[in-house]
């Protein structure tokens, strides 16, 4: 596996994922399981000393994903939150919890080789 970049979360954003991840323990689901090993290696910050650009709950991402070969852009929510049809994306899917605490620029690779770079970040209370 390629090593992944450096992740930062806020410490609240820390602590909401990991009530999520908490609360859907199963080791059978890609996502909350995904989820759990970004939340170990990630970095929390204070909520000040987050990098400017850093994707957090409700961040809208622009990212090209290697296996369509297409720009997507979504909103990173909470589970009770998605809705694919409005681009609202939960944290606990693979795909989410790939893109949380990474900064335009940088790329997450699964095992299969499927990459998701991140393109733009809009910031939560950004997006008009």
């Amino acid at each position: 596996m390629t090593e992944r970049p450096p992740l930062h979360l806020a410490e609240a954003d820390f602590d909401a994922l990991s009530v999520l991840v908490g609360d859907h323990p199963s080791t059978d689901a890609p996502g909350p399981a995904l989820l759990a090993e970004e939340l170990a290696r990630a970095k929390v910050v204070a909520e000040a000393d987050l990098p400017v650009g850093a994707v957090r709950l409700g961040s809208e991402v622009a990212y090209f994903d290697s296996r369509s070969k297409m720009i997507r852009r979504v909103v990173l929510v909470p589970p009770a939150e998605a809705d694919l049809t409005a681009r609202r994306v939960s944290v606990l899917t693979p795909v989410g919890a790939a893109l949380i605490g990474l900064s335009a620029g940088d790329a997450f690779c699964d095992d299969s080789g499927r990459e998701l770079r991140v393109i733009e970040v809009v910031a939560p209370g950004a997006l008009v």
